[in-house]
C-alpha cells in the first residue's frame, strides 16, 4: 500500500519557548564573558611581561649606574662602567627578552625538559644524563681560568636580579606550565654552549652507524666511493685559489659493477643505474635517526652556513668586506639575540647566544669575524667487549666499569632511574641508539674540561689578528671556520676546535675497544690548524 507523502511538525509548546531561548542565550553569554575574561587575562600576563624600555631600574651588583638604549626594533645597547657590569647587565637585559628560551636551552643541555613538558621530552634528557653534561659542566666550570668564571658568574647575577625582581610578571609559559625557574648558575651557560656543540658536531654518530652497515652490505671499497673525503672542488683555505677558468675539470665517472642484489636495472646487465643503491634501505638508515634527541629526530642539520671575507683590493670602497649568515634549525624566537656591549673601550657589537655572556659573532671598533661549522670528527664509538661478570676488556685485562645513577624527573609521572656504565673510552650509549644490541661507548672531546673554555671576553677585546687568534686558541668546542678582517685592510682564516688525533684512523665506523689501536693521542696543535 503507497500512502501520499506528509510532513509531520513537533513543535514545543508555545510556553516553553521563550524559557529555551532564554537559557541558551545565558549560555551564551556566559561563554562570551568567559572568552573574553580569558583573553583579558592572557593580555594582562604578557602586558606584565614585557621588557621595561624607559625609566630606571635596580640591578644590584653593579659599580656604578648603567644604561640601556634600545634601538628601533628593540635591539639593545649597554653602556656600563666596566666590562663586568655590562656583563651584569647583559645577563638581565637577555632574561627580560627571553627568559623562557635561556630556561629551555639550559634544560635542553643539562637533561631537565621532561620535568616540564612530560613524556616527550624524556628521550632526550635520558641522553643527556647519559652522557652526563651536568657533571661536564661542573668539571669545565672548575678548570676555567678564574677570570673567565667570573664573567659567567657575573651574567648569572644579572639573569637572577632580574628573576628576584620580577615574581609576578615572568613569561606567560611558567605560568602556563605551572613552575617557576629555579636560580641561574654560571655551569647554566656552559650547558647550553654544551648542547650546541652536540647540535653542531654529533651528527658523526648516526653516519658512522650508517657507515657501517653500507660496509657490511657493499664492502670497503665501494663504501669509501659513497663516503668520498677529497673532491675535485677542493682548494685549501690557505693556498691561493686559481681563476676559474683554471678550475680542474672533473674526472670522468667510472662504470661501476655493484652485486646483483644491489642494482636497480635500467636496461644494462649488471650496470649501475642513475640510482645504484637501493634508495628503501638508504631511508631506513636514516629513519633509525641519530644521537640528538629531540633537536633533529628525523632532520637533517648539516646543511652548511656561509661566510666569506674579500679583501679593499675587490671593493669600490677599497676596504674589506665580510658577510656571514649562520644556519641552524628554524625555531621562536630564533636561536640568536643581537646586543651592543659598551665599557670605556670595549665597544663590541653582533649576536649573542641567548644565556652565554658577550658576542659570539660581530664586530669591535677594529675587527670583525663570522662563523660557519667545520664539523670535525671529535667523536669515536668503540665497541666494548663485556664478560658475565659485568667487567669490560681492555688490554692490561678484565676491568670493572664505572656506574654512575642518574635521576630525570617527568612531569606527571614518577622519577626515571638510570643506571650508567662507563668505560675508559666514556658513557655506553647503546640505549640512545635504535636496534643496537652491541655494548657501544661513546669517546667525545666535549668530556675533556679544556674543550669547553670560554674566550668570548678576550675575542670580544681582540684588536688585531694576532690577538684574535690567541683567543680562539682556547676555543675547543664547535670547531669553527672563522672569516676575520679589520680596519687595516686585513683579511684572514682561522680554522678553530680541537680535533682528535688518532693512532689509526677509525675509517668512519666503530672500532674495537678491546685494544689500544684507535685511542686519541692529543689534539691537533693551533698552529697547525689550516690558517691565512
Amino acid at each position: 500500500m503507497i500512502f501520499p507523502m506528509s510532513t509531520v511538525t513537533v513543535a514545543a509548546p508555545a510556553g516553553r519557548r521563550p524559557v529555551l531561548r532564554r537559557i541558551l542565550s545565558s549560555v551564551l553569554l556566559l561563554l562570551l564573558i568567559a572568552i573574553l575574561g580569558l583573553l583579558g587575562w592572557l593580555y594582562v600576563v604578557n602586558r606584565r611581561a614585557l621588557p621595561q624600555v624607559d625609566g630606571s631600574a635596580t640591578l644590584p651588583g653593579l659599580s656604578a649606574p648603567a644604561t640601556v638604549i634600545r634601538d628601533a626594533r628593540g635591539v639593545p645597547t649597554i653602556r656600563a662602567a666596566s666590562v663586568t657590569d655590562a656583563v651584569v647587565a647583559q645577563g638581565y637585559v637577555t632574561a627580560q627578552d627571553r627568559l623562557w628560551e635561556m630556561d629551555v636551552l639550559r634544560r635542553d643541555g643539562g637533561g631537565e625538559l621532561a620535568e616540564i613538558l612530560g613524556l616527550s621530552a624524556l628521550k632526550r634528557d635520558e641522553q643527556q644524563h647519559t652522557l652526563g653534561t651536568q657533571q661536564i659542566a661542573q668539571r669545565a666550570l672548575a678548570a676555567m681560568p678564574p677570570d673567565n668564571r667570573a664573567f659567567l658568574e657575573a651574567y648569572a647575577r644579572g639573569v637572577n636580579a632580574f628573576i628576584d625582581s620580577h615574581p609576578n610578571s615572568l613569561p606567560l609559559e611558567f605560568r602556563l606550565l605551572g613552575y617557576r625557574p629555579r636560580p641561574w648558575r654560571a655551569e647554566d651557560s656552559l650547558l647550553i654552549g654544551i648542547s650546541m656543540g652536540e647540535m653542531l658536531n654529533f651528527g658523526y654518530i648516526r653516519d658512522m652507524l650508517a657507515r657501517e652497515k653500507v660496509t657490511a652490505k657493499v664492502g670497503p671499497q665501494l663504501a669509501a666511493d659513497l663516503y668520498p673525503v677529497t673532491s675535485w672542488r677542493d682548494i685549501p683555505p690557505s693556498a691561493s685559489a686559481p681563476p676559474l677558468k683554471e678550475l680542474p675539470k672533473p674526472p670522468p665517472i667510472p662504470e661501476t659493477r655493484l652485486p646483483q642484489e644491489n642494482v636497480r636495472r635500467s636496461g644494462g646487465e649488471g650496470r649501475a643505474s642513475a640510482v645504484p643503491f637501493d634508495s628503501r634501505t638508504t631511508a631506513a638508515l636514516a629513519a633509525e635517526g641519530g644521537f640528538c634527541g629531540i633537536l633533529c629526530d628525523g632532520d637533517d642539520l648539516r646543511a652548511g652556513s656561509n661566510d666569506w671575507v674579500v679583501s679593499g683590493a675587490l671593493t669600490a670602497s677599497g676596504r674589506p668586506m665580510l658577510s656571514n649568515d649562520m644556519h641552524l634549525p628554524h625555531q621562536i624566537p630564533n636561536i640568536w639575540y643581537e646586543a651592543h656591549l659598551t665599557a670605556g673601550d670595549f665597544d663590541v657589537a653582533g649576536v649573542s647566544l641567548p644565556g652565554v655572556p658577550f658576542i659570539i659573532v660581530g664586530h669591535n671598533r677594529r675587527i670583525a669575524w663570522g662563523f660557519t661549522n667545520i664539523n670535525p670528527q671529535v667523536t669515536d664509538l668503540y665497541i666494548e667487549n663485556f664478560n658475565d661478570k659485568g667487567e669490560y676488556q681492555t688490554p692490561g685485562g678484565w676491568k670493572l666499569p664505572e656506574h654512575r645513577r642518574e635521576t630525570i624527573r617527568v612531569k606527571g609521572r614518577p622519577d626515571e632511574v638510570l643506571d650508567v656504565v662507563s668505560t675508559r673510552h666514556g658513557p655506553i650509549i647503546s640505549a640512545q641508539l635504535p636496534g643496537e644490541t652491541r655494548q657501544v661507548a661513546l669517546q667525545a672531546t666535549m668530556f675533556d674540561p679544556a674543550a669547553l673554555q670560554f674566550p668570548f671576553s678576550m675575542v670580544d677585546a681582540a684588536q688585531n689578528w694576532d690577538e684574535f687568534r690567541a683567543a680562539f686558541s682556547h676555543f675547543g668546542l664547535p670547531g669553527q671556520n672563522v672569516v676575520y678582517a679589520d680596519v687595516d685592510g686585513h683579511i684572514g682564516y682561522q680554522a678553530t676546535g680541537f680535533v682528535p688525533i688518532r693512532k689509526t684512523t677509525s675509517g668512519g665506523i666503530p672500532v674495537p675497544g678491546n685494544d689500544d689501536a684507535h685511542e686519541w693521542t692529543g689534539y691537533i696543535p693551533f698552529d697547525q690548524m689550516p690558517r691565512v
